[in-house]
């Protein structure tokens, strides 16, 4: 239980934009789980290996979430087996390996047959992206219909893979699918704090803050997601076309 506690909060801190932060929590996850049995080790891999692919950790998060996927086999448990390929696929995905990142993804859609219509729903999304930065049309067609006649939603994250089916379905004719699954928001926040900075020299990024905003107190990632996720909530009839937010004391631009 511990062990998926602290994967849950990694999960939160890393999704807030706290890289560094969700990744120590997920060593501390992983390190807890070593002690149990493999499904636990394989849970606790999740958070870690996705952490270090967002950070710029390509090889290291492809080496854990291989480490991760072997041990969820090894666990004959659907659910965390499908968890453990889809950052699988995020790392291959990443480092532009498009043919493994299909295969991996081909293998979710086999294991979500067990975990749940969701699952597979949310596996023909991201088939529908391999095949879409491939270009292979005909494919992401069919992958992109498969995903919007299942109907089920995945909360959140299927909106990140929607460009994919969006595209896919246009090209493959279905404009009407397209227009009835997508709504489009712009999103604009002011100056916002990420780990961005710190690719930057710190002289530079300190001379930019003092000339460009002054004393002006930069938006956190916490209030850019109660922004999207207000957009979100909105009911289906409503399209917020566009999100202009910055912070109190930026007055003059």
């Amino acid at each position: 239980m511990e062990v998926h506690f602290l994967a849950v909060l990694a999960y939160d801190r890393i999704l807030q934009g706290h890289l560094r932060e969700g990744i120590d929590i997920a060593r501390l996850s992983l390190d807890v789980s070593r002690e149990l049995h493999e499904r636990a080790e394989a849970t606790g891999s999740l958070a870690l290996g996705l952490g270090l692919v967002e950070i710029g950790e390509y090889e290291k998060g492809l080496e854990r979430c291989r480490r991760g996927t072997e041990l969820a086999r090894k666990a004959q448990n659907p659910v965390v087996l499908w968890h453990n390929l889809d950052h699988l696929g995020r790392a291959y995905d990443a480092l532009l390996d498009l043919e493994r990142a299909r295969r991996v993804r081909e293998e979710m859609l086999e294991v979500a047959a067990h975990a749940g219509p969701q699952y597979e729903a949310f596996s023909s999304t991201q088939l529908c992206e391999v095949a879409v930065l491939s270009e292979d049309w005909e494919g992401a067609y069919a992958h992109a219909r498969r995903a919007h006649e299942a109907g089920t939603s995945f909360d959140v994250f299927d909106g990140l893979y929607l460009h994919y089916g969006f595209e896919a379905l246009l090209r493959g004719g279905g404009e009407r699918s397209a227009r009835e699954e997508v709504r489009v928001t712009l999103f604009e926040p002011g100056p916002t704090r990420s780990e961005l900075g710190s690719h930057v020299d710190p002289e530079i990024m300190e001379s930019l803050r003092e000339d460009s905003f002054g004393e002006v107190e930069f938006l956190g990632a916490e209030d850019v997601a109660r922004g999207i996720l207000w957009a979100l909530a909105q009911p289906e009839r409503i399209n917020v076309k566009e999100v202009l937010f910055r912070p109190t004391d930026q007055r003059d631009w």
